[in-house]
């Protein structure tokens, strides 16, 4: 009984997650479509051109905006290192907030 209560509980905070940073993205497209589009793509081909099974990320698929396969979903969420999702959606996210110097929506 344990056991499912945490799984659930890290599944809420993977959606929680994986909600606030589409939020980000969502709004970096509307700040700046053109350029956030730029960095998504140069990180995408160094994701793609690195090695790594790009596909069986959750977060690889949050990123370049596709649909997992029902048939052979995703098995990890978030790459480590320099090539995390994550920590570049954020860094991304930050960099736009300081340069524009605006409020947080997220």
């Amino acid at each position: 009984m344990e056991t499912i209560r945490l799984e659930s509980n890290y599944e809420n905070e993977r959606n929680s997650e994986i909600s606030e940073l589409k939020d980000k993205l969502k709004f970096l497209y509307k700040r700046n479509p053109i350029e956030t589009n730029e960095k998504i793509c140069d990180f995408v081909s160094q994701l793609r051109n690195s090695g790594l099974d790009c596909e069986n990320y959750l977060l690889y698929h949050l990123l370049i905006g596709s649909t997992p396969s029902e048939e052979t979903p995703p098995q990890k969420y978030d790459f480590e290192g320099e090539y995390s999702i994550k920590r570049f959606i954020e860094n991304l996210y930050q960099q736009e907030a300081a340069e524009k110097l605006i409020d947080s929506p997220v």
